[in-house]
């Protein structure tokens, strides 16, 4: 777990810093980055959301795996 995710265990984020951090990891999707995720610790909406786009960003990290996979061998 990186550092900064490490501390949110420690201290409550604001609902503005929550918006930051998930536009901040749909930035970071949509440039590829398929290594970043949302808290799991969340609670209410926000654990929902957190949770959709981990999967989300799962999935797609394994469609891409699985892509390269196949034009390896074409």
């Amino acid at each position: 777990m990186p550092a900064a995710h490490a501390q949110t265990h420690l201290v409550e984020e604001s609902p503005d810093a929550r918006s930051r951090m998930i536009l901040a990891a749909i930035e970071s999707f949509r440039d590829g980055k398929f290594a970043v995720r949302l808290p799991t610790h969340w609670s209410g909406a926000d654990a929902k959301i957190a949770a959709a786009f981990n999967q989300t960003i799962a999935h797609q990290q394994r469609l891409s795996a699985e892509v390269a996979r196949l034009s390896e061998s074409v």
